[in-house]
């Protein structure tokens, strides 16, 4: 029995010195520091070319999107998701400026690559009758040295159905 209640004072000796070195450890700090949640972002257009929206199964077409970012943290970025209806889709293609531009395939119905179509999540994720909207989160920092940092994510962006082009 003297076996059993050594056993848990042990541990806890062990979890104690433990937890005192991760405390002293470098980059634990910086676990605990976060950056604050960017503002929404703000859609100022999204329309459709190629196909008429709805499109078809076997029709392909384009969805572009503006994207007016807020102002990331200092020495962060901003990083976005956007959604179709609430689900995730990712762009093939993207230019930044003043305002962000991401392209995305339209590939309705269609379960092989072609014209641009490259994912199975692009198949059937857009038709581009969609609300779209675009949430943002900011990172800043180094994962490989510890000192990454992300926040949460913000609020979602304005939504937008795309436009005929």
């Amino acid at each position: 029995m003297s076996t059993k209640a050594r056993l848990p004072r042990g541990l806890g000796v062990v979890l104690l010195v433990g937890g005192a070195l991760l405390a002293g450890a470098p980059g634990a700090n910086a676990a605990d520091a976060t950056l604050p949640t960017p503002d929404p972002p703000r859609l100022l257009s999204a329309t459709v070319s190629g196909c008429q929206a709805p499109c078809a199964p076997g029709e392909s077409g384009e969805v572009v999107i503006t994207v007016d970012n807020p102002t990331p943290p200092p020495g962060a970025t901003i990083i976005d998701t956007t959604f179709a209806n609430g689900v995730a889709i990712d762009p093939n293609a993207s230019k930044s400026g003043e305002t962000l531009e991401l392209h995305f395939a339209i590939c309705s119905g269609i379960r092989q690559p072609f014209e641009g179509c490259v994912t199975q999540a692009q198949v059937d994720a857009l038709r581009g009758d969609e609300v779209i909207t675009v949430r943002a989160h900011a990172i800043s920092g180094n994962p490989d040295d510890g000192t990454q940092q992300t926040s949460a994510q913000s609020a979602p962006s304005n939504g937008l159905v795309p436009t005929q082009r």
